[in-house]
């Protein structure tokens, strides 16, 4: 399901890093993306996994607003 969320990610946003992943085993990148806006879908998701998302904040009072707009902040 990971995989899955992160092929979505993919497509809507910049991936400026991504992890190599070993061939053998059961691995997930780590996958940073950038330029998230609060009201996009991967910024209201929680990921248990890698998964990073970017956001810019004009200060510190904006911030706060973003990481408390969450269903699960």
């Amino acid at each position: 399901r990971l995989l899955s969320s992160i092929e979505k990610i993919q497509e809507k946003h910049k991936i400026v890093y991504q992890s190599p992943v070993p061939q053998k085993g059961y691995f997930v990148p780590v996958t940073i993306a950038e330029n998230v806006r609060a009201e996009d879908e991967m910024a209201q998701q929680e990921f248990f996994g890698p998964v990073l998302a970017l956001m810019k904040a004009r200060n510190l009072d904006e911030a706060l607003q973003i990481a408390n707009s969450t269903e699960y902040a």
